[in-house]
C-alpha cells in the first residue's frame, strides 16, 4: 500500500490514524488465526519543516531534557563520510539494553515491553506504577519478550547458567514509565561476542514472538523499511566486552528532515486505540526538546529552562529509580548552563560536548 502520510502531532505520519488502526486490528487477526504471539509494530514520523540546523545542539537538549542511560550521538558528515554538506546524524535518547557482555562472559538483555506516561504528582506517579505492574495486557508482552530472548540465550549460553533476576521491574524516565526486565547468563567456551549478538539480533522487543515469523508479516504489513530504527549502537571492545542499545526513542536528521520511528507491542488483549495512542506517547520527550530547542532560537529568548510540567530525573540521582526528589531536579541542574541553545556558552561544538558529557552521566 501507499504511504498514508498525514499530520501527526506536528510531523508527517506514514501511516495516519485510522490507517494505524486498521493494522492494529490486522496484527489482532494475525494473532487470533496463529500465526504470532506477539507482533511489534511500527509508524515512521517525518519532520521536513523547521530542521535545526546544528543536530549536536538538538541532542543535547534533548539530552538535558530527557536522560537516558543508552544515549548516543553518531555524525556521518563531512568530506569523510562522503564529503560536502551532506551526510546524516543519529540522536538517540534510548532507555533500552539490547545486549552487553563483560569480560567474564556474562551476557545481559534488559528488554522492555509496557509503557504508561508520567503522572503531574507523586500520586499520580505511585497509582500509574501500581497500574502498570499489574496491568494483564503489559505482563503478557513482557513475558513472551523475556521468554523469546531467553531462547535466544539459551544458544550461545552454558545449560543452566540462564537465568532473569528482575522480572517486571519499573523504570521511570522524564515522560514515562517502563516495565523492564532483565535476563542474563554466561557464554559458553567457544561462543565469540559476535556469535552471541547474531543469536539475538534483532532484539526480540522489536519483532514479537516467534521471531522469524513475527518479521515475516511485519514486513508485509508496514512495508516502508526501519532504518536504523529497532537497530542497535554500541560498541564491541577488544578485550571481549560489548554494549549495545536498542535503537529507539531517536532522530535520523538531514539537513532536510528527520525521522522518528515509534510503534507498539500488539497481542491479542491490545486495543488498537490505546495502541495509538502509546505509539504518539513514545515520541513525547522528542517533540519535546525539538520545541525546547525552537524556542530557545526565538530572538525574544533568554535562557529557557526546561517545563517542570515535563519532569525528568536527575541523572546524578540514577536512572530508573522513583523517587520525589528526583523530580524536576534535571531543570535546576540545567539553570543558568543552557544558554546558547541548550549548551555552554563559548567553545567549539565538540568542547561543548566533552563539557556536557561531564557535566550529565548517561
Amino acid at each position: 500500500a501507499a504511504e498514508d502520510r498525514v499530520r501527526c502531532d506536528g510531523a508527517k505520519c506514514r501511516w495516519g490514524k485510522e490507517a494505524y488502526l486498521n493494522m492494529v486490528r490486522r496484527c489482532n487477526r494475525f494473532i487470533t488465526d496463529g500465526e504470532s504471539y506477539e507482533l511489534c509494530l511500527t509508524n515512521q514520523m517525518c519532520v521536513d519543516e523547521g530542521v535545526p540546523p546544528d543536530p549536536l545542539d538538538l541532542y543535547l537538549t534533548l539530552r538535558a531534557s530527557n536522560p537516558a542511560p543508552h544515549a548516543a550521538f553518531l555524525s556521518f558528515r563531512g568530506p569523510a563520510c562522503g564529503g560536502g554538506g551532506g551526510g546524516f546524524c543519529v540522536l538517540s535518547s534510548s532507555p533500552e539494553r539490547f545486549l552487553r557482555i563483560d569480560r567474564k562472559r556474562v551476557v545481559e538483555s534488559k528488554p522492555i515491553k509496557g509503557t504508561r506516561p508520567r503522572g503531574r504528582t507523586e500520586e499520580e506517579d505511585l497509582a500509574i506504577i501500581a497500574e502498570l505492574k499489574s496491568a494483564e495486557k503489559d505482563f503478557a508482552e513482557n513475558l513472551m519478550i523475556v521468554d523469546l530472548t531467553r531462547n535466544d540465550l539459551g544458544r550461545v549460553c552454558i545449560p543452566g547458567s540462564v537465568s532473569v533476576p528482575k522480572l517486571m521491574h519499573v523504570e521511570s524516565y522524564a515522560t514515562v514509565h517502563q516495565l523492564v526486565s532483565t535476563v542474563t547468563g554466561t557464554l559458553c567456551g567457544r561462543v565469540t561476542p559476535g556469535d552471541a549478538v547474531r543469536s539475538a539480533f534483532p532484539p526480540g522487543s522489536m519483532t514479537g514472538a516467534p521471531k522469524r515469523r513475527s518479521c515475516e508479516l511485519l514486513e508485509s504489513l508496514e512495508v516502508g523499511k526501519r532504518g536504523i530504527y529497532s537497530g542497535c549502537i554500541g560498541f564491541f571492545g577488544f578485550g571481549g566486552a560489548v554494549d549495545l542499545n536498542v535503537v529507539i526513542r531517536t532522530i535520523v536528521w538531514t539537513a532536510e528532515r528527520m525521522t522518528i520511528g515509534t510503534g507498539g507491542a500488539i497481542v491479542h488483549m491490545s486495543d488498537p486505540a490505546e495502541e495509538y495512542n502509546e505509539m504518539l506517547l513514545k515520541t513525547k520527550a522528542i517533540f519535546a526538546a525539538l520545541r525546547r530547542y525552537r524556542a530557545s532560537r526565538l530572538p525574544s529568548s533568554n535562557c529557557p529552562i526546561p517545563d517542570r510540567s515535563s519532569p525528568a530525573l536527575s541523572p546524578s540521582q540514577g536512572l530508573g529509580q522513583h523517587t520525589k526528589e528526583g523530580r524536576g531536579n534535571s531543570a535546576e541542574s540545567t539553570k543558568g548552563l543552557l544558554c546558547d541553545g541548550g549548551r555552554p556558552r563559548g567553545g567549539s561544538a565538540a568542547e561543548k560536548m566533552a563539557w556536557e558529557a561531564r557535566k550529565t552521566e548517561v
